[in-house]
């Protein structure tokens, strides 16, 4: 504790040079080994008796040992992101800089991420191109040395592209009718999907070819009209897709969809592919080709309605 007034009094054993100001030592360690610090504190009301406080101190000269441990191992293959990266301590470690860098480069004269003091980081989502092989390694750092540690590999997995095409429908129906709409989904990317993920296919309607995909579709079928609609499409349905799909298969889906009785207009129609991108629905190469339109609307004719008559009354 801070004594009010007095003055210091500092000695230092085992080496080193030592500045003083008041209550504040700084120390300059010339060699390592073992230092003793002392200081009292001399006041008016008490010359003779402050206790001396003792501080010892072990310093090193020693270089951080390289990391161990690092993980995941060394040629890991079919990495995601985020990717944890974790490691073992050497000894006389204070911090970590991190480097990971395509493999096919040098390593940058920059790390990815300095002054590290936790034993692991997550790469996050995006940081790193899929289907490449990246190289990554930890300096131990203390405030005299450093030390780099090994060089690993890992590789991350290449990834699906889902492509919608051959969507059919019928060019002219009549309301109150039931049609059937049709499509296919290739998996046109390098890698395949996951059997722990799994998509959507939905078939949407739209008075324009401008619909508004951001905001939620509508909904009820009976109610929406051009008037009602605000630019929203109507969801007819979805399908929903929870088997693998390899690099380059295929499948095709159909879905079945009763026109309402009042709908008497042009109507275009649109097939979306992981609709929604709600997991676990996989990550892609893109989702520019995940939705197509047909190339012409469904024109849509109000069927003819009943005209009863009264022909006679019998009392």
């Amino acid at each position: 504790m801070k004594v009010a007034g007095a003055s210091y009094v500092w000695t230092l054993s085992g080496g080193g040079i030592l500045n003083t100001n008041q209550d504040t030592a700084w120390v300059q360690w010339q060699t390592s080994g073992n230092h003793t610090l002392k200081v009292k504190a001399i006041s008016a009301c008490d010359a003779a008796y402050t206790p001396e406080v003792t501080l010892n101190i072990a310093t090193t000269n020693s270089a951080p040992n390289a990391v161990t441990n690092m993980l995941p191992a060394n040629n890991a293959q079919n990495q995601q992101l985020p990717l944890n990266l974790s490691w073992i301590p050497g000894a006389y470690s204070v911090s970590y800089d991190l480097y990971v860098w395509d493999s096919a480069v040098s390593q940058p004269a920059t790390p990815y991420k300095s002054g590290l003091t936790t034993l692991n980081y997550t790469l996050p989502l995006n940081s790193f191109a899929y289907n490449k092989t990246y190289k990554w390694r930890l300096v131990s750092k203390n405030p005299c040395f450093q030390t780099a540690g090994p060089v690993q590999h890992f590789r991350l997995i290449p990834l699906p592209d889902l492509v919608i095409s051959d969507l059919q429908f019928p060019p002219n129906a009549t309301s109150g009718q039931t049609i059937t709409i049709s499509w296919k989904v290739t998996n046109n990317g390098p890698g395949n999907t996951l059997t722990t993920e799994s998509w959507k296919d939905a078939i949407l309607f739209s008075f324009d070819t401008l619909p508004n995909f951001i905001g939620s579709p509508n909904w009820d079928a009976y109610n929406w009209t051009s008037l009602t609609g605000n630019g929203r499409p109507l969801l007819a349905g979805t399908k929903t897709n929870v088997a693998a799909l390899n690099a380059g298969q295929s499948y095709t889906n159909t879905m079945s969809f009763t026109l309402p009785l009042n709908y008497s207009q042009p109507l275009y129609v649109y097939a979306i592919t992981d609709y929604a991108s709600n997991a676990p629905s996989p990550l892609q190469v893109s989702k520019l080709n995940d939705t197509i339109r047909g190339v012409s609307p469904m024109n849509i004719q109000l069927a003819p309605t009943p005209d009863l008559r009264i022909d006679s009354v019998f009392a």
